[in-house]
């Protein structure tokens, strides 16, 4: 499609059997859809959030743009009271398991982390709400052996990769 844009967030999903581009997406009740690829636009995180609902079936007039269901995310706001969050989510390969076909562990470290602040500015008339989330991965790149034929083994002469110097001496190291 010319001029579509695809978003990391997004993903076209079916609901109750409906067509994939049959669900509304709102956000604080506006509409959250992009009109050229029919999926929803990226959603604030999950620590900024009030609550969502998915509404399937027998949808009210006032969702009457898509059939399949309705998505609404209504995000938090602030209040005469401050308050607020804050997290740190933690992927780090020493912790995982090491793949029984990888020679060493992987050397993933993905952090997550941020958080929320909300309050008054004038009693009981004007509030704010903020929040960020941010993302630190780091990983080296993955050893990976390949192999370039040589212009013998292309022509069918193997003898050169059966060779002993081109043997795997068959030993693991953790």
């Amino acid at each position: 499609m010319v001029g579509s844009k695809n978003y990391a967030s997004s993903t076209t999903i079916s609901v109750g059997g409906g067509q994939i581009n049959g669900t509304a997406y709102l956000l604080d009740g506006g509409d959250n859809t992009d009109t050229m690829t029919n999926v929803n636009l990226p959603f604030p995180f999950p620590d900024a959030l009030q609550e969502f609902s998915v509404e399937t079936s027998a949808l009210s007039a006032r969702f009457g743009t898509h059939p399949g269901a309705t998505v609404n995310v209504v995000t938090k706001s602030g209040s005469n009271q401050y308050h607020g969050d804050v997290f740190e989510y933690l992927r780090n390969g020493n912790l995982n398991a090491r793949n029984f076909f990888a020679p060493v562990h992987d050397s993933l470290k993905r952090n997550i982390f941020g958080g929320t602040l909300g309050g008054k500015v004038i009693a009981n008339k004007l509030f704010f709400f903020g929040g960020f989330q941010g993302l630190r991965n780091r990983s080296q790149p993955p050893t990976v052996t390949s192999f370039v034929p040589t212009a013998a083994a292309l022509n069918g002469d193997f003898s050169t990769i059966t060779s002993a110097g081109c043997q795997s001496s068959g030993k693991r190291s953790n």
